[in-house]
């Protein structure tokens, strides 16, 4: 069976922090390349400049989620 374990953000199995990575990974590669029109304009433009706070913010989910990760499985465990 499967064991339930509460909000998935604040306590993330190993599947589901790999699952948010690779989602995350996704959109912001589609977000790249449409503000790049497939990379043929250059990526640092003023008009991108609210792209760059959407990036940047889903990065700290990204890494606020891997953090909750690594916390929950690094405690020692005391019998």
């Amino acid at each position: 069976m499967l064991k339930v374990s509460g909000n998935w953000f604040h306590r993330p199995t190993k599947r589901q922090v790999t699952i948010f990575t690779l989602v995350w990974l996704m959109g912001v590669t589609c977000l790249v390349i449409a503000m790049t029109d497939f990379f043929s304009k250059g990526l640092l433009q003023r008009k991108y400049f609210i792209n760059f706070f959407m990036i940047l913010f889903s990065l700290i989910s990204v890494l606020r989620c891997w953090n909750q990760y690594w916390k929950q499985n690094n405690k020692k465990k005391v019998f």
